[in-house]
């Protein structure tokens, strides 16, 4: 029972392969330029978002060290800021910051992450149509215009 189950897994695995494969064959072009693109957006992250995480992450470190200044204490020391007698709305803001600042880099990190190395399977995927083609036409494909 269990290998019948195991067997009929295998082949549809085989068969929807079999479709991706000779898809990436035919549209290699298609699958290089989505390649490019999310490689584009890997550099467009790098140069244009995390900048201004950098910055956040620099005005809410300003703030909390402001804080640890004046209560002479670490930030994660201090637990519940409401224990303070000055400078509770700073400590609040200062905890926020932190904490959303965390979110936001991981979330930035994790889409640049995902966008390079997707690009880079299309990218392979495409050079794999491409050479796959080449050896079906028995040279280069030609240069159709789209």
């Amino acid at each position: 029972m269990m290998m019948e189950y195991l067997a009929k897994i295998w082949n549809n695995f085989k068969s929807f392969w079999c479709k991706v494969d000779s898809h990436v064959i035919q549209e290699y072009r298609t699958v290089f330029k989505g390649g490019v693109f999310l490689l584009g957006v890997t550099i467009a992250s790098l140069s244009q978002i995390y900048p201004k995480l950098i910055e956040m992450d620099y005005k809410a470190r300003l703030v909390q060290f402001q804080v640890e200044a004046q209560e002479k204490k670490k930030l994660s020391e201090i637990g519940d800021c409401h224990t303070l007698s000055e400078n509770i709305d700073k400590c609040l803001y200062a905890k926020y910051q932190l904490n959303s600042n965390v979110t936001s880099f991981r979330l930035a990190a994790w889409v640049t992450v995902f966008c390079f190395y997707t690009g880079v399977l299309l990218l392979l995927a495409a050079m794999y149509g491409f050479v796959e083609q080449a050896k079906k036409t028995d040279g280069p494909p030609e240069n159709t215009s789209e």
